[in-house]
């Protein structure tokens, strides 16, 4: 991955994205940011010093001299220690003249990491669930002799009883948790 350069000043930090990024939030400013836990996990965070991780730097010689030599001709940077070894980098920084905020978010944009923040990957829960639906409707296709899977017998069991519930209830009924459970399914398919 290739580093981006930046003409220095904090334009070149934010250039849209700490907007987006603040409206993801909800609008809130201030540690939104910081508690992120992604491409760049906020380590410590005192006034006037920061100090972030990314594996991105870890044994990346280029990406170190490209942050050493950009993130101090931002103003109010003090000073920028990059350690490979640990992927950390370490931000000076006057608080009267810049936020951790931006710092995090140069950081991104000189990582090239917005769209890793932007577009995190599904959660763990989600894919587990989805991964258990996949075996259960592959081992239903399989005992049937591939003649329904579990979508298929959901699918007409579900008209079974919602037959039978409209033919006993009419119109009159609001959605059974079936129906929910349906819903639930498709949303995880």
């Amino acid at each position: 991955m290739k580093p981006r350069t930046c003409s220095g000043g904090v334009g070149c930090a934010s250039g849209g994205i700490l907007g987006r990024m603040t409206d993801l939030l909800g609008g809130r400013a201030g540690s939104s940011l910081l508690s992120f836990a992604g491409p760049i996990v906020t380590l410590s965070n005192l006034p006037g010093r920061v100090r972030f991780r990314s594996q991105v730097v870890v044994s990346n010689e280029t990406v170190k001299a490209t942050l050493s030599d950009t993130l101090p001709r931002i103003q109010g940077v003090r000073s920028v220690e990059v350690n490979v070894t640990s992927g950390s980098v370490l931000i000076r920084y006057n608080p009267e003249t810049i936020t951790p905020d931006v710092l995090f978010v140069a950081l991104l944009k000189l990582l090239d990491l917005e769209e890793a923040f932007l577009n995190p990957p599904p959660p763990l829960l989600a894919r587990e669930l989805r991964d258990v639906g996949q075996s259960v409707n592959r081992a239903v296709y399989d005992l049937t002799g591939g003649l329904a899977d579990l979508k298929t017998l959901l699918m007409v069991g579900f008209f079974a009883v919602g037959a039978y519930k409209l033919r006993q209830q009419g119109f009159a009924s609001i959605p059974s948790p079936v129906a929910l459970l349906w819903w639930a399914y498709i949303g995880l398919a």
